[in-house]
């Protein structure tokens, strides 16, 4: 017995097993391992694109960052069981050449069919214990891998919410100038707030959706009406403008943008879960003289910006980790193509 290869084998399959498990049922965030991995796959395919939001390339990264986290599980439970057997020579016998089963090869053949049935009875594991465990594995093998494909179900749902609210907020305007200029009248809030309000509870369902499959954010759209980062951060300066940057006086109004203020709040508190921290740069704030200018709002001078600093740093990573630049947002004149 190699107790080295076999002690190695069990930490693979135990820590692979847990991250699966901890992935694919755990309420909030995902496994260690599927963590660093989603963010480094995403970071790589991120600088394939130059880091450009737009190029086509980024539309296939969810999917191809899914499928390989499914692969890694499914490598490392079956790399972690063949180190368990190949540990021992004798753990298993060829029936056709009647020797003990040496070979790594042979060794990873006969797991990779025991983890999804239970073997073809070309090799058979010697002993009663090599007995329970082969029997083990191949039920526990096949539930394994029923949890790694019903990851996708939900994933795919979570994604299809995402490009909903991207084009329900994009419906309301392309970026906050254009939010505002379209939906106040005489500062009058009413009209936006019957549009955006509604939308406080999209956003707290999708923050859950983010917070327990953390992958959805390498779910990425090239189009910028159906990506979320951009919208959310589109919405989320309009509230910013309103609330720190204008005076306002009806309360009813105030409490519904606070409202809204703090659902998106929550929502940001889960890009942790993505590795996504404020950035060190601190956005360009808003034109408030050509605001001032062509919109019937009474702005504060100055305004009271450097209370969300903090908060706009983080929305800017969180651009800059989908691939887009502050500008594409507050510039942001694509139409919605349906």
């Amino acid at each position: 017995m190699n107790y080295f290869l076999f002690i190695t084998g069990i930490l693979i399959t135990v820590l692979a097993v847990a991250d699966l498990i901890y992935t694919v049922l755990a309420p909030q965030g995902s496994g260690y391992f599927t963590g660093k991995f989603t963010r480094w796959f995403w970071r790589i395919l991120l600088g394939i694109s130059s880091h450009d939001g737009s190029k086509r390339f980024l539309n296939f990264s969810g999917v191809i960052i899914l499928f390989s986290l499914i692969l890694m599980w499914v490598m490392l439970i079956w790399l972690g069981n063949t180190l368990i057997f190949y540990a021992d020579e004798s753990s298993l016998f060829s029936s056709n050449t009647n020797q003990y089963v040496t070979s790594f090869t042979d060794t990873a053949y006969y797991t990779g069919y025991v983890l999804s049935s239970m073997g073809n009875g070309d090799y058979i594991p010697v002993g009663k214990w090599w007995k329970i465990y082969v029997g083990f594995i191949s039920y526990t093998g096949v539930i394994y891998m029923s949890l790694s494909i019903s990851f996708l179900i939900p994933v795919v749902e979570a994604v299809t919410m995402k490009r909903i609210i991207s084009l329900r907020i994009s419906e309301i305007g392309k970026n906050p100038f254009h939010i505002l200029e379209r939906h106040v009248r005489r500062e009058d809030l009413s009209r936006l707030l019957s549009r955006i309000y509604p939308l406080r509870q999209d956003v707290l369902k999708i923050a859950q959706k983010h917070l327990t499959y953390p992958i959805i954010h390498y779910f990425h759209s090239g189009n910028k009406n159906e990506s979320l980062p951009l919208s959310i951060v589109s919405l989320d300066e309009t509230i910013s403008i309103l609330l720190y940057g204008t005076k306002m006086e009806d309360e009813d109004d105030c409490r519904k943008l606070e409202e809204m203020h703090t659902a998106f709040t929550y929502y940001l508190s889960t890009l942790g879960s993505a590795f996504i921290d404020p950035s060190d740069d601190l956005p360009e704030l808003p034109d408030t003289k050509n605001y001032a200018d062509k919109l019937p709002l009474t702005f504060s001078d100055p305004p009271e910006y450097d209370a969300i600093a903090d908060r706009r740093r983080l929305l800017l990573a969180y651009l800059q980790n989908d691939g887009w630049k502050w500008k594409d947002m507050a510039k942001n004149d694509e139409e919605i193509i349906l």
